[in-house]
């Protein structure tokens, strides 16, 4: 929502059905009430000063002291990022990124350099933001954007919008606003771009490196002799979140016309130890249960080397934990062209 005000910007209160739910300053009236900072003036074509965001003018009263709040960060905190399920995130799958709005604070000086300070909150705040970002990792040298964009286009077809914007020679960023794109490609382990060139799919990460993998990886797995009315989302969600993040149901599932297992593509940590059983226990008001024992068939599972922090090989065949298996084995043939 716009609005268009005349300088210089009024010091009123908010109105009242913008003021925060949880505030007690519109209960005292000596309590002087202070706006956050406007934003850079943005002029129209007839010279007036638009603001957005007129929500964010709106306060909250915590240890003595006045800290904007602006609701809209405020469901993002209590989301919990962490915790989000991909396949679940179902209320707003195309999300307008706002400005995300953070207190004050000056820097520090530690050991002549000067230090600035961002609480765990903030960052987890921050990194919300890019929760819908896919990284495209090429093994050799990418393409050019301009053939990235424009094959990615063509094979994807996208309800929202779509950013790519190159890292390095190998590496790409994918930003989606809505969460049916994010998971359609997410949900690919690989795509193609001409004959040759290969794009990983990664998911992002706080903490992405480009020399290292990421531990994350999409794998099938089947559940066996799932009671058939546990053919539902929801409870194969509750099922798979010990194993890791459920993402997509194969077709055959989602319209049970196999009975005989369940498949599920899910999002493990190759670095934790894998799950192979989840007991189900259906528990009734007098406090009695019945346990039942879902077992857990893997399909393809990536290696990942925790030493060179790629997928593609284990620590047991690591070339650079391991140099002797670097060493060529020289086979007859090659022996009798030596003695000659």
């Amino acid at each position: 929502m716009f609005l268009t005000v005349d300088l210089p910007a009024p010091r009123d209160p908010p109105p009242l059905h913008l003021q925060h739910p949880h505030s007690q300053m519109v209960t005292n009236p000596n309590l002087q009430i202070h706006f956050p900072p406007l934003p850079d003036p943005k002029y129209s074509g007839n010279s007036g000063l638009v603001r957005q965001n007129q929500k964010q003018a709106c306060t909250n009263v915590e240890m003595g002291k006045q800290i904007p709040i602006n609701p809209g960060l405020a469901a993002q905190r209590n989301e919990g990022m962490a915790h989000t399920s991909y396949a679940n995130a179902t209320v707003n799958r195309t999300v307008r990124k706002n400005r995300i709005r953070l207190e004050t604070r000056g820097y520090e000086i530690q050991d002549g350099k000067p230090v600035v300070v961002f609480t765990k909150e903030e960052n987890d705040l921050l990194a919300q933001t890019c929760k819908w970002t896919i990284i495209g990792k090429f093994s050799h040298i990418r393409p050019s954007i301009d053939i990235i964009r424009k094959q990615f286009a063509k094979m994807i077809s996208s309800k929202g919008n779509v950013k790519i914007g190159v890292y390095d020679m190998h590496h790409v960023f994918i930003d989606f606003d809505n969460v049916d794109d994010h998971l359609n490609v997410y949900s690919k382990n690989f795509l193609t771009f001409g004959e040759s060139h290969i794009m990983k799919i990664l998911r992002w990460t706080p903490n992405f490196k480009p020399e290292a993998e990421t531990t994350l990886a999409l794998v099938w797995i089947n559940l066996p002799d799932l009671p058939w009315h546990f053919y539902e989302w929801d409870a194969i969600q509750r099922i798979c979140k010990p194993i890791g993040t459920p993402l997509i149901m194969d077709k055959a599932t989602s319209s049970k016309t196999r009975p005989a297992t369940a498949k599920v593509k899910i999002e493990v940590d190759l670095t934790r130890p894998l799950v192979y059983e989840v007991l189900v226990e259906i528990r009734n008001e007098e406090g009695k249960m019945e346990v039942i024992t879902q077992k857990v068939d893997y399909e393809t599972i990536p290696a990942f080397c925790s030493h060179c922090k790629v997928q593609g090989h284990r620590d047991e065949k690591c070339r650079k934990l391991h140099p002797e298996l670097r060493a060529w084995k020289k086979t007859p043939m090659m022996l009798d062209k030596a003695k000659m």
